[in-house]
């Protein structure tokens, strides 16, 4: 899978963060055309239709439409309970993907898939539901399982659709994981500014002020639109489109990763100072 990954984004143009969603999502849709017909019954296509009808006016009755013609929709049972709070739902989730996960075994999809959940349904909604039990740790602070989450999802996604090798960067800064979290980013061989945030992160959180600040103008110099946002503090719209280089990546990586902020005292002050202490 990664060798038809690496040949697939050989013809593709890519100059920004959303570039790189926009054809893990062709990808994604190339290969489930190879495995509908064996992998995804017709009762779950037909189901999947309500939930993008959800996604676009959230209307319960799609949902519960859902559950009807197909009851294993994990990702339906998934949006029944967001709206809890986040002890209520870290609870829930923690059963319900524990739940989800038997079953998968169950059906020896998760037997099957053990080298990578490659693209169906099943496998899709399964890693959203880590992926929103990873934000509910985050938000109680409990980096350590959610970092061990992300892992999880690396290892059944190799191609990580859900770009969550970034959530994972941040984690590691927060825990001062060094050697993690250099392993990731040769891992990918890419230049995006959320590793270079993270690093800076981590060095800050050493007190290695210089090497903090090193990142820090590596970031500048990617976009100079950072620092001045990072200062500002201006709530904006989450960008449709972010362009490497321009303002919409800066709001799209602070807005993305505002745990790692959040969680490290005082640097957006050492953000503003350019890091000069």
């Amino acid at each position: 899978m990664k060798n038809e990954l690496e040949n697939f984004f050989k013809d593709k143009t890519i100059d920004s963060l959303e570039d790189v969603r926009s054809a893990m999502n062709e990808f994604v849709l190339k290969n489930w055309k190879d495995f509908i017909h064996n992998e995804i019954s017709p009762e779950h296509l037909e189901a999947h239709k309500y939930l993008d009808k959800w996604d676009k006016k959230h209307n319960l009755r799609d949902i519960h439409k859902t559950l009807e013609i197909y009851p294993d929709c994990f990702l339906a049972k998934l949006y029944l309970v967001l709206d809890k709070d986040r002890w209520a739902l870290i609870r829930d989730l923690e059963e319900m993907m524990d739940q989800e996960e038997k079953r998968l075994y169950k059906t020896g999809f998760m037997k099957k898939y053990k080298k990578g959940l490659e693209f169906t349904l099943d496998g899709e909604d399964y890693l959203k539901g880590i992926n929103e039990l990873i934000k509910a740790y985050i938000s109680i602070g409990g980096f350590s399982k959610a970092a061990k989450l992300a892992e999880k999802i690396l290892l059944l996604d190799k191609t990580d659709v859900l770009a969550i090798r970034f959530i994972l960067a941040g984690l590691y800064a927060l825990l001062e994981e060094e050697d993690k979290l250099m392993k990731l980013y040769r891992s990918r061989k890419e230049k995006y500014i959320p590793y270079d945030l993270s690093f800076m992160c981590l060095y800050y959180k050493r007190g290695e002020f210089k090497k903090a600040q090193e990142y820090l103008e590596l970031i500048d110099k990617k976009n100079p639109y950072f620092i001045s946002y990072a200062e500002k503090e201006i709530e904006k719209e989450m960008p449709k489109n972010a362009k490497l280089g321009e303002e919409s990546e800066a709001i799209t990586v602070m807005r993305e990763m505002d745990y790692l902020i959040d969680f490290t005292p005082h640097i957006k002050e050492f953000i503003s100072k350019r890091g000069n202490l």
